[in-house]
């Protein structure tokens, strides 16, 4: 589950900053943190925390959003 959840959160900040034409510096710039660790959480390698997010959202102009979906029965 983890590895999972790793890969979609990277897929997704990649996908955001791709889209807003920014560079992993210019991104980490913004958001106070360092380029390593954007280039980590896009790679899989970190699971950030809220407070990561909230900057990495900020840092490309979107807004955080969470969502549970129910898990199917087993």
């Amino acid at each position: 589950m983890a590895n999972r959840q790793k890969s979609n959160i990277g897929r997704i900040v990649k996908e955001a900053r791709k889209a807003a034409g920014l560079s992993w510096y210019m991104v980490a710039k913004r958001a106070g943190v360092s380029p390593h660790t954007v280039r980590r959480i896009e790679d899989g390698e970190n699971i950030p925390n809220v407070a990561i997010l909230e900057k990495l959202a900020d840092a490309l102009n979107c807004r955080l959003v969470v969502e549970f979906e129910a898990l199917k029965k087993r």
